[in-house]
C-alpha cells in the first residue's frame, strides 16, 4: 500500500513537471498551445543501450500504446531524486500530446528515447529502469552485466549494479553548504567542484558528527584541492586531501579534471 501511495505521489509530481517542461518547450504549433501532454496509457516495450564511451551514456527507449492515431511530441522524461531510490530502480515517464482534431480510430504506438550522459557518475546505485504509464501501464527492466561501464568487473549478483569506483584522485574546488539547516544537526556539507563544473559530495571523515566541521576538509575550504578516495553512492569517501600547487591546478584544468585514477 505504501508503495502505491509513493507511486501516486511520484506520478503526480512528475506529470506536473513534465507538463511544465513540455509546454514551455516552444515546440507546439501556434494553434495547439492549449494542448497538454498526457501520460501514455500503457507501456508495451522498454529497451536500453550503452554508448560505449567512458564514462558511458545510458540510452533508454520506450514504446507505448494509445487509443487513436495522431499523437505527437512524444517524450520520455527521467525522474530526478533528492535521495537515491532504495530499490535502485530509475523511474521514467512517457508523455505524448493527443490529437487536436479528428484522428484515426485505431490503436497506435508511440515511441521516445532518453539519453542520460555519464550516468554512472550521477547514479552509481542504478540496478534497473522503470517506465511509467497510467495505472498498470508500467514496465521494469533490470540492467544486466553488460549494463556496467566498460572495464568494470561484473557485480556478484550480475544485475548490472554499478559498484563503487576504487581509489582515485579528484581535483577541484572545495566548498560547503549547510546541511540539516535549522535543526540541531545543522552543520557543513562538503562538495568538490570539478574542472568541468560537475559537483560531487565529499563525505566527512568517519566519526565526525553532522554538526561538526571535518578536521581535514574545513581548513581547505575555498581552495583548489586533490582528494584521494573511493566514489560511492553517497559521494567520495576520502583517504587523503591536500591543496594543489598552481602548476597542478593548471595541469588539471587542461585535462578537464574528471577524477581519473592515477
Amino acid at each position: 500500500m505504501m508503495r502505491n501511495i509513493q507511486n501516486q505521489v511520484l506520478l503526480g509530481a512528475v506529470c506536473l513537471t513534465g507538463i511544465m517542461m513540455l509546454s514551455s518547450s516552444g515546440s507546439f504549433a501556434e494553434g495547439k498551445k492549449d494542448l497538454q501532454p498526457q501520460v501514455v496509457t500503457e507501456i508495451i516495450k522498454v529497451d536500453y543501450a550503452l554508448e560505449k564511451i567512458r564514462p558511458p551514456n545510458l540510452v533508454v527507449t520506450a514504446v507505448g500504446k494509445v487509443n487513436t492515431g495522431g499523437w505527437t511530441n512524444v517524450q520520455l522524461v527521467r525522474v530526478t531524486y533528492v535521495m537515491a531510490p532504495e530499490d535502485g530502480i530509475q523511474d521514467y515517464i512517457l508523455f505524448a500530446v493527443p490529437p487536436s482534431g479528428p484522428a484515426p480510430q485505431v490503436i497506435s504506438e508511440v515511441k521516445a528515447t532518453n539519453r542520460w550522459e555519464r550516468y554512472t557518475e550521477e547514479a552509481p546505485w542504478i540496478k534497473g529502469i522503470r517506465v511509467h504509464g497510467i495505472d498498470k501501464g508500467v514496465l521494469t527492466k533490470m540492467l544486466d552485466s553488460a549494463g556496467q561501464s566498460a572495464g568494470e568487473k561484473p557485480s556478484k549478483d550480475l544485475r548490472g549494479r554499478v559498484t563503487p569506483e576504487k581509489s582515485k584522485t579528484f581535483d577541484g574546488y572545495l566548498f560547503f553548504k549547510l546541511g540539516a539547516i535549522c535543526s540541531k544537526s545543522e552543520g557543513p556539507d562538503y562538495f568538490l567542484q570539478l574542472w568541468d563544473n560537475r559537483v560531487i559530495h565529499v563525505n566527512k571523515e568517519k566519526g565526525t558528527m553532522l554538526w561538526k566541521p571535518d578536521p581535514r576538509l574545513h581548513p581547505l575550504l575555498s581552495k583548489k584541492v586533490r582528494i584521494t578516495g573511493e566514489r560511492t553512492q553517497n559521494g567520495i569517501d576520502y583517504s587523503d586531501v591536500r591543496e594543489l600547487s598552481f602548476e597542478e591546478q593548471c595541469k588539471g584544468s587542461s585535462k578537464k579534471g574528471q577524477g581519473s585514477a592515477k
